[in-house]
């Protein structure tokens, strides 16, 4: 025997006996070459026995793409290899295998047949392959085999005979299921023609190989073995574990193979088939976004009077509400088309329209407009669900869709309704900073009188826009209700004002500081309850200087200090705002505060000794000017001077120097 793979031939000149026949299938069942790639020369002596030094070895040549039956010579005078080599001993009469061990069970002949067409010459063949040399009693086995395999094809419809998937041994799946998860066609190509049944393998899921190759992305093997899982029954097979009862038309709508999907459901398989959550095809194609693969199915799903409302057990959610989720318009519009239903909601209370709120995309925003009416004509616009006890609107508030959220409000949904944190759509929206969505909702807020609703951190709408920076919404908060814009506290008794410069919002503080009338000096000198810092030590503290002079312009008090005893000026050196502290100086003097010092354990230095310590030569100056006390000391005994020179700033030595010498 001679046999050739890739060029290079192996030669076998020894009788086959039982070893050869395991060694021979092993070759087919791992080798990752594709048939052509592969050729034989086989003479009957091969297969039956025979001594082969008396016999010369038949010209080498390729395995035909088509298999000739089992037992048939090749026009060489070798054997057709891919059908008639002998394989292990295990009867099969499904399929038309017919199988007969020989003498001790270790040497076996395998034949194949088609519908119509018996073993004949094959027969023959072996009645002269029994005799002579020491192969003869082989001979007489083989001839036994084949005897038998005639008397199976009398009494087995191979059409519909079941083949025991057990007859698969653990080394075939193997072979078979790397084969299909690679991708390897060749391969999977030779296994079947030795052997039909491999195609019942399974892996230690219980997937067959047509699944493995579609979890793999292998489309062209899982092509290749659509029409064996066909005729094998397989085409419905599901995973076997409790996280995967998924068939191939799931695993296929899943992943969204659009070809594979066309295929499968052209071929009987059942679409309404669910997997371990519950979910049929249908929704897992629209539950992973894949809309050309969801229509597809559609139809099959009707002929075959499937529900369009079936919900899957895991979330309680439809085809619809899944299409809806991942912003599939145009099958929403089809879902609607054939009657399914907008009004049911999921195991969280979430309609479809909810669902499609649920991301801020342009595919969800356009889903939703899809849904916008049916769900007002269900009379669900204002169902709030389970979890955030959010509606329509406050998702559509929070995602920033403007036009959405005019269409539902005049679609009559209701502005009031507060979610679990008590906020309003209003609120919502200006949260998330969506400012065009936030004027959309003013007026409908304002009339139904929602405008002072406190939400999340205990903050009102402008206690919210002021933090959020959102000047057009502060204006035209304070034009729809200007009273509460100095009594307005957070959770933390901070002002709108306080809460915009404590942001940075500039503009936001200045046009809140000049809108008529004029506040009052008391409201702005209110102190919050955390850090107990006032609007003034927050700007000097940020660096706003424009903000810093107005305040100064109005009077409020330099000499408040806050939790750690710091004025407004000590935070504007500590933070090195030079033009601020400037600003604050003569205020803060005339007001005797310029030697306050912080209260901190380890933190207790005047304004002077922090602008020493920190090399800021101008604002020393001006303090030496303004007599600040050069012989105050921090709780480690220094003195501002101590401190310039502890850190070499050569200026504030030279000014502190002259200062600190005359002064007893």
């Amino acid at each position: 025997m001679r046999i050739t793979v890739a060029s290079k031939v192996v030669s076998m000149q020894d009788t086959v006996d039982r070893h050869l026949t395991k060694h021979l299938l092993n070759f087919f069942r791992t080798c990752y070459f594709p048939p052509r790639s592969i050729s034989l020369s086989i003479t009957p002596s091969d297969i039956f026995g025979l001594n082969t030094q008396s016999a010369a070895p038949a010209t080498a040549g390729p395995v035909p793409t088509t298999p000739k039956p089992c037992g048939e010579t090749c026009a060489d005078g070798g054997f057709n290899a891919a059908a008639g080599v002998a394989t292990r001993g295990v009867q099969k009469e499904a399929e038309g295998v017919a199988v007969k061990r020989a003498d001790d069970g270790n040497l076996t002949a395998l034949t194949h047949t088609s519908n119509d067409q018996r073993v004949g010459k094959g027969t023959a063949d072996a009645k002269g392959g029994g005799e002579g040399g020491e192969g003869g009693d082989t001979g007489v086995a083989a001839k036994a085999a084949i005897t038998s395999s005639v008397h199976a094809q009398n009494t087995a419809d191979m059409n519909t005979a079941d083949v025991n998937v057990a007859d698969v041994s653990a080394e075939d799946t193997k072979a078979m299921i790397q084969a299909a998860k690679d991708g390897k066609t060749g391969a999977l190509e030779t296994l079947l023609h030795a052997e039909k049944s491999y195609i019942q393998a399974r892996d230690k899921d219980g997937r067959t190989c047509l699944i493995v190759a579609l979890t793999s992305g292998q489309v062209e093997a899982a092509e290749m073995l659509l029409a064996p899982t066909s005729e094998a029954g397989l085409l419905d097979a599901q995973g076997s574990t409790r996280y995967d009862r998924k068939n191939a038309l799931m695993w296929a709508s899943k992943r969204g193979m659009t070809s594979m999907v066309q295929k499968l459901v052209a071929l009987p398989t059942d679409v309404e088939l669910t997997d371990e959550d519950g979910r049929t095809a249908l929704m897992l194609a629209a539950a992973n976004g894949h809309e050309k693969e969801a229509e597809i199915l559609l139809t099959p799903t009707l002929t075959a009077g499937g529900d369009l409302d079936a919900q899957d057990t895991a979330s309680g959610r439809s085809a619809l509400m899944f299409a809806g989720n991942r912003g599939l318009k145009d099958f929403c519009r089809l879902l609607l088309s054939y009657g399914a239903r907008p009004e049911l909601t999921d195991k969280n209370g979430a309609t479809s329209l909810m669902l499609a709120l649920e991301h801020a995309t342009a595919k969800n925003e356009a889903a939703a407009d899809i849904l916008l009416a049916p769900t007002s004509r269900a009379g669900v616009l204002d169902v709030q669900d389970a979890n955030t006890k959010q509606s329509a609107l406050h998702k559509a508030s929070s995602r920033g869709y403007s036009a959405i959220v005019q269409k539902l409000l005049d679609l009559n949904a209701s502005p009031a309704l507060t979610d679990k944190n008590g906020c309003t759509p209003l609120l919502l929206a200006i949260f998330y900073a969506h400012e065009a969505v936030a004027d959309v909702l003013l007026t409908p807020s304002a009339q139904a009188g929602v405008l002072q609703v406190i939400g999340t951190g205990k903050m009102s709408a402008l206690c919210r826009a002021c933090e959020k920076g959102l000047p057009r919404v502060v204006q035209r908060l304070l034009a729809l209700d200007a009273d509460p814009r100095w009594s307005d506290r957070d959770g933390n008794g901070n002002t709108p004002l306080m809460l915009a410069i404590a942001n940075g919002h500039a503009a936001t503080a200045d046009l809140f500081l000049s809108t008529k009338p004029e506040p009052q000096v008391a409201a702005l000198n209110v102190q919050g309850t955390g850090a107990m810092r006032s609007a003034l030590m927050r700007a000097s503290e940020k660096g706003m200087a424009a903000t810093v002079e107005k305040l100064l312009g109005l009077g409020v008090k330099v000499s408040l200090r806050d939790k750690y005893g710091k004025t407004a000026l000590i935070l504007a050196i500590e933070n090195s705002h030079e033009a601020v502290a400037e600003m604050l100086l003569p205020s803060t003097a005339q007001a005797g505060a310029l030697d306050f010092q912080g209260t901190g354990a380890m933190d207790r230095k005047s304004a002077l000794m922090i602008a020493s310590k920190k090399g800021l030569s101008s604002i020393v100056h001006t303090l030496l000017q303004l007599l600040a006390d050069t012989q105050i000391k921090d709780p480690q005994g220094k003195t501002a001077l101590d401190l310039a020179r502890e850190n070499g700033h050569q200026g504030c030595i030279s000014l502190l120097e002259p200062r600190t010498s005359f002064e007893p």
